[in-house]
């Protein structure tokens, strides 16, 4: 062969214009992602319980969650977060296994459940897939960080209403508030700095109360006195 093509160069050029030109017409046709395609694996159960604890979610919904994936086929892994009002359980399907089948299975064993307390809602069963990245969009101004961050949530919910099925906010990290205490300053109205934490903990306050239920609805009672400014902290009354 070697012989051949070094005797006849020019049938040698002639072969690799053809196989440049064919490569140049495939090159369109070629398949290019961001993220490689992958079969779907997992399946997500989600419980809404409202007006409950985590530990009343952990209990009342997980665990009924888990004993019923127990005995579902071609599982490899689960588990669940219990959140206040909600119960969310994620399985992995075993490689290899239908993921059709699987999903069925899932739903079956699931919707077989009898004793989830009386306030859960049904449960809700949907496969989850990969998410492409498709934009950014960076938001820039002279406001303050509290502004700027409502004008991107702002964004945020107009995406969504536009039909977007996912937006994620990123670049503004978590909050925090420091308060510097004096020891002078303690020594002289006789306060410990374990009486200013106490105040802050009584005073500062973002948690669920319970529930209010009705005949024709139930309504969630929070307390959202959390303050989030430092204008909101030194308006605390130590004693």
């Amino acid at each position: 062969m070697i012989r051949f093509f070094a005797g006849h160069p020019t049938i040698a050029n002639i072969l690799m214009v053809v196989f440049l030109a064919a490569g140049l017409i495939a090159t369109p046709t070629l398949l290019r992602e961001t993220f490689p395609r992958a079969g779907a694996s997992e399946v997500e159960i989600s419980v809404p319980y409202p007006g409950a604890r985590p530990e009343d979610v952990e209990t009342g919904i997980c665990d009924r969650i888990e004993s019923a994936l127990d005995a579902v086929t071609d599982l490899e892994s689960s588990s669940c977060e219990a959140r206040e009002g909600l119960g969310r359980a994620t399985a992995r399907m075993r490689e290899g296994a239908s993921f059709q089948g699987f999903t069925a299975n899932v739903s079956g064993e699931i919707d077989a459940i009898t004793d989830f307390p009386t306030r859960a809602e049904k449960a809700q069963v949907r496969a989850l897939g990969l998410t492409d990245f498709v934009a950014s969009v960076a938001i820039t101004g002279l406001d303050n960080r509290p502004d700027l961050e409502a004008y991107a949530e702002d964004v945020r919910t107009r995406m969504l209403r536009a039909g977007l099925p996912k937006v994620d906010i990123r670049g503004f990290g978590t909050l925090e508030l420091r308060i510097e205490l004096k020891p002078i300053a303690l020594r002289e109205y006789g306060i410990s700095v374990s009486d200013v934490a106490q105040a802050v903990g009584a005073q500062s306050l973002d948690m669920p109360a319970g529930s209010l239920d009705g005949p024709a609805r139930s309504l969630l009672i929070r307390v959202a006195e959390e303050r989030r400014s430092p204008e909101a902290l030194a308006d605390i009354i130590v004693r």
